[in-house]
């Protein structure tokens, strides 16, 4: 059996399975109080920002399976496992950060910040001991906001948001290298 006929038989119980009610809350709030905000100020304000945090933090949290001691006797790696649940929810952050870019005043956080964040939340994810997915699921969003709390703009603090790409090759590195974790 191939693994993308694997892959397709492993899509409809996964997105069964994937807590979705705390990421379209998020998102949900999101957009709302982003037209809130842009119909009673045209100011830029951290929202764009913050939307970036939490719409990666609702992703990574996408990656707790309950069922994930009882699967991993199965041939299919928690990695792979991962990033399926990753693939089912980027549609509706997609959306989320659509509409947040639409309603946003001013500049929104560009997608390359929310995926330098959403994969530095897997790379948390990957090397923290079993069952603390939640925990690897706060690291982008309490990135994002110790950044906008010190209004550190420049330095590594900002690198989400400044160098997203080199965020990224270094949390997919880090991906990679605990994949057999």
């Amino acid at each position: 059996m191939s693994g993308l006929t694997v892959a397709r038989q492993a899509v409809a119980p996964t997105a069964a399975a994937v807590p979705w009610t705390p990421l379209l809350v998020v998102a949900a709030v999101l957009v709302a109080g982003t037209g809130l905000t842009s119909a009673l100020s045209d100011r830029p304000g951290p929202l764009a920002a913050l939307a970036a945090g939490a719409l990666a933090a609702g992703a990574v949290a996408a990656l707790r399976d309950p069922a994930d001691r009882f699967l991993a006797a199965l041939p299919t790696s928690r990695l792979a496992r991962r990033l399926l649940r990753l693939a089912l929810v980027s549609g509706p952050v997609a959306l989320a950060l659509v509409a947040v870019s639409t309603l946003s005043p001013g500049p929104a956080a560009p997608w390359s910040s929310t995926a330098a964040l959403t994969l530095a939340g897997l790379a948390a994810a990957t090397w923290l001991p079993e069952r603390r997915i939640l925990l690897a699921a706060g690291a982008p969003l309490v990135w994002v906001c110790v950044t906008e709390l010190l209004d550190a703009t420049a330095g590594p603090l900002d690198w989400w948001h400044g160098r997203p790409w080199l965020v990224a090759a270094v949390a997919a590195a880090l991906v990679v290298a605990g994949r057999h974790r």
